[in-house]
């Protein structure tokens, strides 16, 4: 059984990716940073070395190639149980610095690319996803930054991410019934322990009765 974990540089998929690997799933990582990929491997082989991960560089969507990984799992007789976004731009002090230099056409891009991955993932597994009858979604939304230096540039940020992600699920909760959708509010900064990053994932795999 597979899971699939969008994000690999954050401390959300570094709990999800061990979480999962700890009660048996096989990972599907995705990120446009091969570092980062090879990082995240790293850090789950280390705890769980029998575990198997499939590593996906896919720096914009492509159908063609979700489709490809779906077919292969199936292939073996294997399945996709479920999802878990972690890569929502995140406005830290980095991003702020960076941002300011960008015209808002500039950052919506950004914006638009981050959206059409989670969306374009959701649409091309949701079917297998649905198939195995207890599957799941989960969406992580990092809360850290806020403040009133930083207010237009999380206001843009927030409406054009997090925000809409969270509408794409809740509208996917009302008409499938299959699949256990979640969105979970979280500051990365504050679950760098690994006894936050299990309590986050424990609370929130019991929410979702799975």
């Amino acid at each position: 059984v597979y899971a699939v974990v969008y994000g690999a540089r954050n401390h959300g998929s570094r709990a999800f990716c061990s979480f999962l690997a700890k009660h048996g799933y096989s990972l599907i990582i995705i990120d446009s940073d091969e570092v980062s990929l090879n990082s995240a491997e790293k850090h789950v082989t280390k705890d769980y070395p029998d575990i198997s991960i499939m590593k996906i560089k896919m720096e914009d969507f492509e159908e063609s190639e979700a489709l490809r990984i779906i077919k292969q799992i199936n292939k073996f007789g294997e399945v996709i149980r479920g999802l878990v976004i972690t890569k929502n731009v995140m406005l830290n002090e980095q991003n702020s610095k960076r941002f300011e230099d960008m015209s808002y056409d500039e950052i919506h891009q950004i914006m638009y690319d981050n959206n059409e991955m989670m969306v374009g993932l959701i649409n091309v597994l949701l079917k297998s996803i649905k198939k195995t009858g207890n599957g799941f979604i989960i969406n992580l939304r990092n809360q850290k930054y806020r403040t009133e230096e930083d207010s237009i540039f999380w206001d843009l940020l927030y409406n054009s991410t997090s925000k809409y992600s969270s509408l794409i699920l809740d509208s996917l909760r009302k008409v499938e019934t299959k699949v256990s959708f979640i969105n979970v509010a979280v500051n990365y900064e504050a679950i760098k322990k690994d006894e936050d990053k299990e309590k986050l994932c424990s609370k929130t795999f019991n929410y979702l009765g799975i």
